[in-house]
């Protein structure tokens, strides 16, 4: 897929390729290919094959025993945390928005009809009556070859 691009911005003129200078050891730029390749591979056979330092340095220790907070967050927490959430960011991996969850923290104060009202749902109750009686009136309802008594 790369090359496609690459091709098609060459044919639109836009392309100009990425042609960074890579110095000798001495600080003098490489001009032909196979010399930046091997001068590449020299370099990185320098950087990784290096050996041991003879004076490891001396790094302490981190302390294990760190204070933890091993108590359940308190509900004042969770919504202080859930108010700093910005709106409009990817959902976790829970895959609930971070505006649903901003509007779900204001529910236990905002009665049922309202709520509803706001979203243009029908509540629970009604939503359920209504797809009974439209079931009935689908299990009630006659061919028109039914031969009534």
């Amino acid at each position: 897929m790369k090359q496609l691009f690459d091709k098609m911005k060459k044919l639109a003129g836009e392309y100009s390729e990425r042609d960074s200078p890579v110095k000798d050891k001495e600080g003098r730029p490489i001009a032909e290919i196979q010399e930046r390749r091997n001068r590449w591979v020299e370099y990185f056979e320098e950087i990784l094959n290096r050996p041991a330092p003879l004076n490891p340095p001396d790094i302490e220790e981190a302390h294990t025993d760190l204070p933890t907070d091993v108590n359940s967050p308190t509900t004042e927490e969770i919504r202080m945390a859930i108010r700093k959430i910005k709106s409009g960011k990817t959902a976790g991996p829970d895959n609930i928005p971070a505006i649903t969850l901003k509007y779900s923290t204001f529910i236990d104060r905002i009665p049922s009809a309202t709520a509803c009202e706001r979203t243009n749902q029908l509540p629970a109750e009604e939503e359920i009556r209504e797809r009974r009686w439209k079931w009935i009136r689908h299990t009630l309802r006659e061919s028109s070859n039914c031969i009534t008594r």
